[in-house]
């Protein structure tokens, strides 16, 4: 049986990565931290979160489930650490292998292949078929000794602090100051207005241009 791992609903972290992927792509549009998009044939949702440090999930949203692929640079379950030693680059013994038919069948499409993803490049592997708090990871993956080894605490501890308080984890981590009122609306669902645009970035001058990018992410967008 894989071994539990309580978290947040997948459908609370969707809307939490796409939020945050707004948020980024107001404030950096060079290269922002956070990015979601929909896959334009198979249409599931897909995130990538990365900090300064160099660790990142790829989050995969499907009808079938959802499922996180997480990258600690520090662990020791990192391919390219091991590869120096054994020359074998490739994901840690059983990351992969519990993981549900359904959800490796979407991962084996690779979706993120235009991100540039190696699906090997992983430290941990969660995934969460229901609508609960309730993912799961493989239970034959044998950790290393030391703390947090696969980064799991690392990796869900840094995303569930948007989920508790979005705006004063933006405040910490990039001293962005976001109206609180706007960012329940970003949150509330796939419908939001580009009033909500004006307000979580006021200086943004060209607030109807975000129209086409919030459709690529899901939303349906009110306003002009």
């Amino acid at each position: 049986m894989p071994t539990a791992v309580p978290f947040i609903p997948s459908a609370d972290l969707h809307d939490i990565a796409r939020g945050m992927a707004v948020v980024c792509r107001l404030y950096d549009t060079a290269d922002p931290d956070v990015s979601f998009r929909l896959a334009p044939e198979s249409g599931v949702g897909l995130g990538l979160w990365k900090d300064f440090d160099g660790n990142s999930a790829h989050l995969l949203f499907t009808p079938d489930g959802a499922v996180l692929l997480g990258f600690a640079t520090a662990s020791p379950l990192n391919p390219a650490v091991r590869a120096a030693d054994t020359g074998d680059f490739d994901a840690y013994p059983g990351l992969y292998e519990q993981l549900p038919a359904v959800l490796k069948k979407h991962l084996e499409a690779d979706p993120f292949a235009a991100d540039g993803f190696d699906r090997r490049a992983v430290t941990l592997v969660l995934w969460n078929t229901t609508k609960t708090k309730d993912w799961q990871k493989g239970s034959g993956v044998k950790l290393p000794a030391g703390p947090d080894a696969d980064g799991q605490k690392l990796i869900l501890g840094k995303l569930k602090a948007y989920y508790n308080d979005f705006p004063a984890a933006f405040e910490e981590n990039y001293q962005w100051d976001l109206d609180a009122e706007a960012v329940i609306d970003l949150l509330s669902g796939d419908r939001v207005s580009l009033n909500v645009v004006r307000l979580l970035k006021p200086d943004n001058k060209d607030a109807a241009e975000a129209k086409d990018w919030l459709t690529g992410m899901g939303f349906v967008v009110d306003g002009s």
